[in-house]
Protein backbone atom coordinates (compact mmCIF):
# COMPACT_ATOMS: atom_id res chain seq x y z
CA UNK A 1 0.00 0.00 0.00
CA UNK A 2 2.92 2.31 0.71
CA UNK A 3 4.38 1.98 -2.78
CA UNK A 4 1.03 1.85 -4.62
CA UNK A 5 -0.08 5.16 -3.09
CA UNK A 6 3.33 6.90 -3.16
CA UNK A 7 3.30 7.19 0.64
CA UNK A 8 7.07 6.68 0.52
CA UNK A 9 7.39 9.88 -1.55
CA UNK A 10 5.30 11.65 1.08
CA UNK A 11 7.74 10.60 3.78
CA UNK A 12 6.22 7.35 5.07
CA UNK A 13 8.24 6.05 8.00
CA UNK A 14 5.90 3.68 9.85
CA UNK A 15 2.28 2.64 10.33
CA UNK A 16 0.86 4.00 13.55
CA UNK A 17 -1.73 2.17 15.64
CA UNK A 18 -3.56 2.91 18.85
CA UNK A 19 -4.55 -0.14 20.92
CA UNK A 20 -8.18 -0.03 19.73
CA UNK A 21 -7.02 -0.53 16.09
CA UNK A 22 -5.35 -3.84 16.90
CA UNK A 23 -6.51 -7.43 16.61
CA UNK A 24 -8.55 -8.49 19.64
CA UNK A 25 -9.23 -4.91 20.80
CA UNK A 26 -12.38 -4.54 22.85
CA UNK A 27 -12.71 -0.75 22.49
CA UNK A 28 -13.45 1.45 19.46
CA UNK A 29 -10.99 4.09 18.26
CA UNK A 30 -13.75 6.18 16.67
CA UNK A 31 -16.98 7.82 17.78
CA UNK A 32 -17.65 7.46 21.50
CA UNK A 33 -14.62 5.14 21.84
CA UNK A 34 -16.82 2.81 23.81
CA UNK A 35 -16.84 -0.98 23.92
CA UNK A 36 -17.08 -3.02 20.71
CA UNK A 37 -19.84 -5.61 20.46
CA UNK A 38 -17.16 -8.31 20.02
CA UNK A 39 -13.33 -8.31 19.97
CA UNK A 40 -11.83 -6.76 16.84
CA UNK A 41 -11.17 -9.47 14.27
CA UNK A 42 -8.53 -7.57 12.34
CA UNK A 43 -6.24 -4.57 12.10
CA UNK A 44 -7.31 -1.03 11.12
CA UNK A 45 -4.78 0.80 8.94
CA UNK A 46 -5.46 4.53 9.03
CA UNK A 47 -2.46 6.38 10.43
CA UNK A 48 1.22 6.62 9.53
CA UNK A 49 4.14 8.81 10.51
CA UNK A 50 6.84 10.60 8.56
CA UNK A 51 10.53 10.90 9.54
CA UNK A 52 9.80 14.19 11.37
CA UNK A 53 7.25 12.60 13.69
CA UNK A 54 4.17 14.05 11.99
CA UNK A 55 1.05 11.92 12.19
CA UNK A 56 -0.66 11.49 8.78
CA UNK A 57 -3.69 9.51 7.67
CA UNK A 58 -4.98 7.65 4.67
CA UNK A 59 -7.71 9.22 2.59
CA UNK A 60 -10.77 8.04 0.73
CA UNK A 61 -9.70 6.53 -2.58
CA UNK A 62 -6.40 5.10 -1.29
CA UNK A 63 -5.56 2.14 -3.53
CA UNK A 64 -5.59 -1.33 -1.94
CA UNK A 65 -3.22 -3.98 -3.34
CA UNK A 66 -3.67 -7.69 -2.64
CA UNK A 67 -1.06 -9.01 -0.20
CA UNK A 68 -0.91 -12.37 -2.00
CA UNK A 69 -2.10 -13.89 -5.26
CA UNK A 70 -5.47 -15.53 -4.86
CA UNK A 71 -9.10 -15.90 -5.86
CA UNK A 72 -12.03 -13.72 -4.83
CA UNK A 73 -14.41 -16.00 -2.92
CA UNK A 74 -16.80 -13.36 -1.57
CA UNK A 75 -17.63 -9.65 -1.63
CA UNK A 76 -19.76 -8.76 1.37
CA UNK A 77 -21.32 -5.64 2.86
CA UNK A 78 -19.77 -3.96 5.87
CA UNK A 79 -20.74 -0.80 7.72
CA UNK A 80 -18.63 1.49 5.50
CA UNK A 81 -18.56 -0.24 2.12
CA UNK A 82 -17.66 -3.72 0.95
CA UNK A 83 -15.29 -6.37 2.24
CA UNK A 84 -13.29 -8.33 -0.32
CA UNK A 85 -12.47 -11.91 0.68
CA UNK A 86 -9.54 -13.56 -1.12
CA UNK A 87 -8.55 -17.19 -0.77
CA UNK A 88 -4.87 -18.08 -1.04
CA UNK A 89 -2.96 -21.32 -1.35
CA UNK A 90 0.73 -20.85 -0.67
CA UNK A 91 3.48 -23.47 -0.89
CA UNK A 92 4.09 -25.29 2.41
CA UNK A 93 0.78 -24.03 3.78
CA UNK A 94 -1.65 -26.42 5.42
CA UNK A 95 -4.82 -25.66 3.51
CA UNK A 96 -6.22 -22.39 2.26
CA UNK A 97 -6.21 -19.10 4.12
CA UNK A 98 -8.08 -15.86 3.57
CA UNK A 99 -7.23 -12.19 3.51
CA UNK A 100 -10.16 -9.85 4.02
CA UNK A 101 -9.99 -6.17 3.04
CA UNK A 102 -12.80 -4.22 4.68
CA UNK A 103 -14.35 -0.80 4.08
CA UNK A 104 -13.59 -0.68 0.38
CA UNK A 105 -15.01 0.35 -2.95
CA UNK A 106 -14.43 -2.76 -5.04
CA UNK A 107 -12.63 -2.41 -8.38
CA UNK A 108 -15.25 -2.53 -11.18
CA UNK A 109 -13.77 -5.61 -12.84
CA UNK A 110 -13.50 -7.64 -9.63
CA UNK A 111 -16.13 -10.28 -8.88
CA UNK A 112 -16.46 -13.62 -7.13
CA UNK A 113 -14.24 -16.04 -9.06
CA UNK A 114 -11.73 -13.38 -10.20
CA UNK A 115 -8.09 -14.30 -9.78
CA UNK A 116 -5.72 -11.58 -8.63
CA UNK A 117 -1.96 -11.31 -8.59
CA UNK A 118 0.08 -10.23 -5.61
CA UNK A 119 0.08 -6.40 -5.43
CA UNK A 120 -2.82 -6.10 -7.91
CA UNK A 121 -5.24 -3.34 -6.93
CA UNK A 122 -8.52 -4.84 -5.68
CA UNK A 123 -10.25 -1.60 -4.68
CA UNK A 124 -9.96 1.70 -2.88
CA UNK A 125 -10.81 2.97 0.60
CA UNK A 126 -14.49 3.79 0.95
CA UNK A 127 -15.58 7.23 2.05
CA UNK A 128 -17.14 7.66 5.45
CA UNK A 129 -19.19 10.85 5.05
CA UNK A 130 -22.45 8.86 4.95
CA UNK A 131 -21.51 6.63 7.87
CA UNK A 132 -23.80 6.74 10.92
CA UNK A 133 -20.68 6.80 13.12
CA UNK A 134 -17.83 9.31 13.03
CA UNK A 135 -14.95 7.27 11.68
CA UNK A 136 -12.15 8.12 9.25
CA UNK A 137 -11.43 6.13 6.08
CA UNK A 138 -9.31 3.14 6.97
CA UNK A 139 -8.48 -0.31 5.71
CA UNK A 140 -9.62 -3.16 7.92
CA UNK A 141 -7.41 -6.21 7.28
CA UNK A 142 -8.26 -9.68 8.59
CA UNK A 143 -6.56 -13.04 8.14
CA UNK A 144 -8.54 -16.24 8.57
CA UNK A 145 -8.17 -19.96 8.11
CA UNK A 146 -11.42 -21.70 7.18
CA UNK A 147 -12.41 -24.93 8.92
CA UNK A 148 -13.72 -27.90 6.96
CA UNK A 149 -17.25 -26.72 7.87
CA UNK A 150 -16.79 -23.21 6.42
CA UNK A 151 -18.64 -22.19 3.29
CA UNK A 152 -18.15 -19.08 1.19
CA UNK A 153 -21.72 -19.15 -0.08
CA UNK A 154 -23.79 -16.39 1.58
CA UNK A 155 -20.75 -15.44 3.68
CA UNK A 156 -21.21 -12.59 6.19
CA UNK A 157 -19.08 -11.00 8.90
CA UNK A 158 -21.11 -12.98 11.43
CA UNK A 159 -19.86 -16.19 9.78
CA UNK A 160 -16.27 -14.92 9.62
CA UNK A 161 -16.41 -14.17 13.37
CA UNK A 162 -17.61 -17.70 14.21
CA UNK A 163 -14.58 -19.56 15.68
CA UNK A 164 -16.08 -22.91 14.66
CA UNK A 165 -15.98 -21.83 11.00
CA UNK A 166 -12.90 -19.57 10.80
CA UNK A 167 -9.76 -19.13 12.87
CA UNK A 168 -8.77 -15.47 12.82
CA UNK A 169 -5.09 -14.51 13.07
CA UNK A 170 -3.43 -11.23 14.03
CA UNK A 171 -2.38 -9.53 10.76
CA UNK A 172 0.15 -7.22 12.40
CA UNK A 173 3.06 -9.53 11.59
CA UNK A 174 2.30 -9.52 7.85
CA UNK A 175 1.37 -5.90 7.08
CA UNK A 176 4.61 -5.41 5.21
CA UNK A 177 6.18 -2.42 6.84
CA UNK A 178 7.45 -0.91 10.05
CA UNK A 179 4.92 0.13 12.65
CA UNK A 180 4.72 1.73 16.05
CA UNK A 181 2.10 1.80 18.78
CA UNK A 182 0.97 4.96 20.52
CA UNK A 183 -1.34 5.08 23.52
CA UNK A 184 -3.91 7.46 22.01
CA UNK A 185 -4.52 10.18 19.47
CA UNK A 186 -6.07 13.45 20.59
CA UNK A 187 -7.07 14.49 17.09
CA UNK A 188 -6.75 12.50 13.91
CA UNK A 189 -5.16 14.69 11.21
CA UNK A 190 -6.69 15.58 7.87
CA UNK A 191 -5.54 13.33 5.02
CA UNK A 192 -2.51 14.32 2.99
Amino acid sequence: MVRENSLDRRGFKAWVFVPAMLFGAEAKWWGDRGKRTSPHEGLDCCLFSDPWGNLLRLKEGTRIPAMYAGTVVAIIDDFLGKSIVLEHRLPNNHGPFLTIYGHTVVKDTLHVGSTVNEAEIVGTLAGTSKSPVHVHPHLHVSLAQPSDRASYENLTWRHLSDPELFTMTDPLSVIGGPYRLIERVEEIPEPT
